[in-house]
């Protein structure tokens, strides 16, 4: 998603799987990205293309999770649980 978006100019972090040793939505992937930021999990946000490694895994680990959703097809009835669901980036 970051390659094809300018989102990296805005991030003060990135994290990926390889480099933390886990990856999304194992809870271990946010403990150890919590730990290295050295931030309680309320204070973190992740912004993710996909609902289930993205959103729920971050959310379940209790970060703030936004989701970039690109489809034209409305699925309304999980969208209505997500506080944060973005159409796009630009």
């Amino acid at each position: 998603m970051l390659r094809q978006t300018e989102l990296t100019r805005d991030c003060q972090h990135i994290f990926a799987s390889a480099s933390v040793g886990f990856s999304k939505p194992d809870p271990r992937f946010f403990a150890e990205v919590a730990r290295r930021l050295n931030l309680p999990p309320d204070r973190i946000v992740l912004v993710g293309d996909d609902r289930t490694n993205d959103f729920d895994g971050a959310t379940n680990a209790g970060w703030q999770a936004v989701l970039v959703d690109r489809s034209t097809a409305s699925s309304n009835e999980w969208q209505a649980a997500l506080d944060r669901v973005l159409r796009r980036l630009s």
